[in-house]
């Protein structure tokens, strides 16, 4: 997108450049050797295996942290004494976890598997609709 074209859809970025027009007049000054150099050193760095690993820690800290207000290492201790499985169904599973949360409270209240997770929401996390659905199907057994 032209900067012309940027700004008349954002009239409230008219007096400053918005993020994307200053990066690109930023890069537009870079000379090509500076250019290819800035490439390959990026490309040195992210296809270092220590690099990506510490990059996607990171992520997943900052995941935890924003979603859940908890660090990682906090699902991972869940995790490990949970023994890596659901706390309904304590089946093991390929995927990762879902930490289940009181919506209203923030309350964490264990890690459970994809399934489980969705029986949750889709019973709207009550009690007592977990209960019917239990009575009806013991009575239908």
């Amino acid at each position: 997108m032209k900067r012309a074209e940027c700004h008349a859809e954002r009239p409230h970025f008219a007096k400053n450049l918005c993020a994307a027009c200053y990066l690109r007049a930023w890069k537009a000054r870079l000379s090509p050797e500076s250019r290819e150099q800035r490439r390959r050193a990026a490309q040195h760095y992210f296809s270092d295996p220590a690099v990506k690993d510490r990059l996607r820690a990171s992520r997943r800290e900052a995941r935890f942290q924003a979603r859940y207000g908890i660090s990682a290492t906090v699902y991972d201790h869940m995790h490990s004494l949970q023994g890596g499985a659901c706390a309904i169904c304590e089946r093991r599973s390929k995927s990762p976890l879902h930490l289940d949360h009181d919506h209203e409270t923030g309350k964490i209240r264990g890690l459970l598997c994809h399934l489980c997770n969705l029986r949750l929401v889709n019973a709207h996390t009550t009690p007592t609709i977990l209960r019917r659905a239990a009575e009806y199907l013991e009575r239908s057994a």
